[in-house]
């Protein structure tokens, strides 16, 4: 009885760990998309101050366009410091919706546990009580066939008393 009380407060308590784990997998894979963007920002802008870099040192380039590039990378600057701070918050948001689905999968694997250990018990009572019931069982069929024997023994006739020891023998 108490095992089906658990079963159902389980069955529940994995419904609300799917959905949480279903929340934090949301939240992991936007923290994910926006670290990702700031490795490409990070490249990019790698890659485009070493282009910079290089041209300068060539003499390829005015200072008008050395301006324009310069404030182009500026702004990309921003750009990626911007971005480190959406990753940051989504990485948080995550880690937020993370702490919840652990303690949801905690409580499930718990009620588990508690769930085969109640039906082991169970298990046990039962067999406790077919034994209890085998017993009498043989208790009465025992104190009937000692009824019996104590009525034969009142008979003295020797043929009645020889098959009533025989079958004491067999019965026992």
């Amino acid at each position: 009885m108490n095992g089906d009380r658990i079963a159902r407060v389980r069955h529940v308590r994995e419904l609300q760990e799917r959905v949480l784990r279903a929340e934090w997998a949301v939240a992991e894979r936007a923290a994910a998309d926006a670290e990702e963007r700031v490795r490409r920002l990070a490249e990019l802008r790698a890659e485009s101050g070493a282009k910079l870099a290089e041209r300068y040192a060539t003499g390829k380039l005015d200072p008008k366009e050395l301006l324009n590039d310069a404030a182009a990378l500026d702004r990309l600057d921003a750009a990626i410091v911007a971005s480190i701070a959406r990753s940051s918050e989504a990485r948080k948001s995550a880690e937020a919706r993370r702490a919840p689905w652990q303690a949801r999968r905690t409580d499930a694997e718990a009620l588990r546990r508690l769930e085969t250990r109640q039906a082991a018990l169970e298990r046990a009572e039962a067999a406790k009580h077919e034994q209890a019931e085998l017993d009498e069982l043989s208790g009465a069929r025992h104190g009937r066939v000692a009824a019996e024997l104590a009525a034969e023994d009142h008979n003295t006739d020797p043929a009645v008393t020889r098959v009533s020891t025989e079958r004491l023998r067999s019965d026992g």
